[in-house]
Formats: C-alpha cells, structure tokens, sequence
C-alpha cells in the first residue's frame, strides 16, 4: 500500500516515520483487530522540526572549528583577504559535521543561519584575541611601536590630503573645515590610534559574522542536497 506525506504528498517509504522530502514526521496507526502496543520508530536526535538545532552538539564543533578559523582570520595570519574565505569554508563545515553527526532528516536555512552565526561569533572572539595579543606583543616585546606609529602617520597624512580637500568642495563653511582639521588632530593622537585600530576589529568581527551566515545557509543547501542523492 503506498503511504504519501500528510504535508507534501510525496511517496514515503512504509519503513520511514518522516518524510524524505519535507521532513515531516508520520503518524503511525495500527489496522490490527486484536488491540496490542504499535512499534515505535526511532526518533532522530534533532527533534521533529528540521529548524530545530541541537545545539550542544552545534556549540562543540562551532568551538573546535572556531579555532583554526580565528587564527586564519587574524590579522596576523599570511592568508589577508583570503581567510575571510575561508571563515565561508569553516561555516558551512560545521553545517556539514553537525548534519552528519546528529543525522537529522535535513535542516532549513533558518537552522544553517543559527549554526553559521554561532560559528562566527566564536571565530570573531579568537580572531579579536589573537589579533590584540599579536598586536601588544610587537609593541612590548618585539619594540615595533615606532614602526607601527610610522606607518599610521603615513596612512593619516594619506587621508588628509584628500579629506579635507573634499569637506572643502562640499560644505566651504570654516566652521566644517575646522571639525575636519580637528578630526584629524584627533586620529594623530594615541587615543585616535587605538581607535582606528578597535574599528578595524570590529569591521572584521561584523564581516566575519555576515560570512559565517552565509556559510551556514551554503552549508544546510549542500548538506540537504546530500541527503536526497543518499
């Protein structure tokens, strides 16, 4: 007899107690005359609904996956722009090793989302850290604080060569030149520095969040598609 989803309508397999296609689960009822107890199918640890995230297992490869992901993200690692890939990459493998460990029928992209975000707040914490001891310690141990401040001089005359310019051609009130000037003075000061370089951080720390999503939504596509080829 052929069993189709209560939901989708898609053919079910009588051995299933979900739907291979939406991942519903299927009620199971007895046609014996002779009242006796109906077997159970056993329950997939991630619950019923496919957006639902198991997280202790999630949170404990998110962290183990956060670690190298940090380092390659930092702004000490050799990799620059290509790590941000690599936070992609790092995302959607812990997708892929969350679906293979909890063996759920498939997860939304709401679910990828949730895992991928995680992934990216653990890796923009290592990141931040990593970034921040490497940066003290070439200022204490390593005595490259005059070279760091050189080369922060140099990108501040760089942006005020063509800052103040442009606040000129858009508001000519002295008042406004006067702000500029005084935003600048501010940037050359130490407290200006250690600003710019807590921005820096942060604009890293947002980027790898929004990249680790969008990982995660990779991740459950190629995760879901895997799944239906099995």
């Amino acid at each position: 007899m052929e069993v189709n989803c209560q939901r989708c309508q898609a053919p079910i397999d009588p051995e299933s107690s979900y739907c291979s296609a939406c991942g519903l689960p299927q009620l199971t009822y007895s046609t014996e005359e002779t009242p006796g107890p109906v077997s159970q199918q056993p329950w997939h640890e991630g619950g019923d609904d496919a957006g639902e995230v198991v997280w202790r297992t999630a949170l404990r490869v998110a962290f183990l996956m956060a670690i190298p992901a940090g380092i390659a993200c930092s702004t000490v690692s050799p990799f620059g722009l290509y790590g941000l890939l690599w936070m992609a990459i790092s995302a959607g493998w812990v997708v892929a090793i969350y679906v293979r460990r909890v063996q759920p029928p498939w997860i939304t992209a709401g679910a990828g989302i949730r895992i991928g975000l995680v992934s990216g707040i653990f890796t923009a914490w290592f990141a931040f850290f990593i970034s921040s001891i490497a940066l003290l310690a070439q200022r204490l141990f390593y005595n490259q604080g005059p070279e760091i401040d050189s080369q922060f001089k140099l990108f501040v005359d760089a942006f005020q060569k063509n800052y103040l310019p442009m606040v000129q051609q858009m508001n000519p009130d002295p008042a406004k030149l006067t702000e500029a000037q005084g935003f600048i003075a501010w940037m050359r000061s130490p407290e200006g520095q250690a600003g710019f370089v807590l921005l820096n951080l942060t604009v890293l720390c947002a980027a790898l969040l929004l990249i680790s999503m969008i990982g995660g939504v990779i991740g459950a596509r190629l995760s879901a598609r895997a799944r239906k080829r099995a």
